[in-house]
Formats: C-alpha cells, structure tokens, sequence
C-alpha cells in the first residue's frame, strides 16, 4: 500500500496544527473538486484517502464504485498516501474522470 499506511498523530500542539492545516487543504480541495466538475465518485473516493490519513487503501475505498475505479484505486495504492498528499495522483483516474 505504498509503504505508509498508519500515519502516527501525536499529542503536542505542533501537530494538532498540522492536522488542522491538513483538514482545512481537504476543505479546499473538496471546493475545486466540485468547481472543476469531478465525477462524484471520483471526488468522494478522493477526499476519504486523504483524510483516512494513511489508515486504507484507495482500492479499499473505490470498491464500491465499481471496476471502473480498480486501475486508479491499484495505482494510487502504489503511489502511497504520503506521496498522494503532496501531490502524487495516480494517472488512471483521467479515464473515470472521461467517462
């Protein structure tokens, strides 16, 4: 999955920071999403990865939307959530997003 799965949170505040800035970049990422016209599956399956903060995998995730989601939800297991947070997106999800 990537080699990430089980992101570790702490106590400190620092962190509490951090996951702040994260959610508040999800709330934004949400925003876009559905400005640019992101297929609803696509964009729900999205939003839950990155916010399961590296706790399930993206095919965990897209199973139920379907086959059609398999390719992307394998790539982008490959690619790791880490990875994804900073912008690493499987290529595979232009075929949903065209479909």
């Amino acid at each position: 999955m990537g080699g990430d799965m089980g992101f570790q949170g702490g106590n400190n505040i620092e962190e509490v920071g951090r996951v702040d800035a994260m959610m508040q970049t999800i709330r934004l990422l949400d925003a876009w999403l559905i400005k640019v016209g992101s297929d609803s599956g696509l964009r729900r399956s999205i939003l839950e990865y990155a916010r399961g903060r590296g706790g399930r995998s993206m095919t965990d995730i897209a199973r139920c939307h379907g086959r059609r989601f398999g390719s992307f939800a394998e790539s982008q297991d490959i690619i790791g959530w880490r990875r994804f947070m900073k912008g690493m997106v499987s290529k595979e999800l232009i075929k949903i997003q065209t479909t």
